[in-house]
């Protein structure tokens, strides 16, 4: 039997803004042309006879800390998804 893992990436964007006192802070994932390069091998394998036997959210953070003003902000954000493949 063999195993494989392969990586389906997503794009992040961190994006801030300060409005007077509030400070809005976010964070996006969202699929990108890596993504869809990495679907499109991960066909490939499927069609090879590789099986899916299991699949993890790989997750990141990010933190935000303006000194000055005391505001500080933690983020949890998935960076991609972890595909576990096995083949007879």
């Amino acid at each position: 039997m063999e195993f494989k893992k392969h990586w389906l990436p997503y794009k992040q964007s961190n994006k801030s803004a300060k409005d007077g006192e509030i400070i809005n802070d976010s964070l996006l994932s969202w699929d990108s042309d890596d993504t869809k390069k990495a679907e499109n091998e991960l066909t490939k394998l499927l069609n090879q006879g590789w099986m899916i036997v299991s699949t993890c959210p790989i997750i990141g953070t990010s933190s935000l800390g303006i000194p000055k003003s005391g505001y500080n902000s933690s983020k949890v954000f998935t960076q991609g998804i972890e595909v576990f493949l096995v083949k007879k």
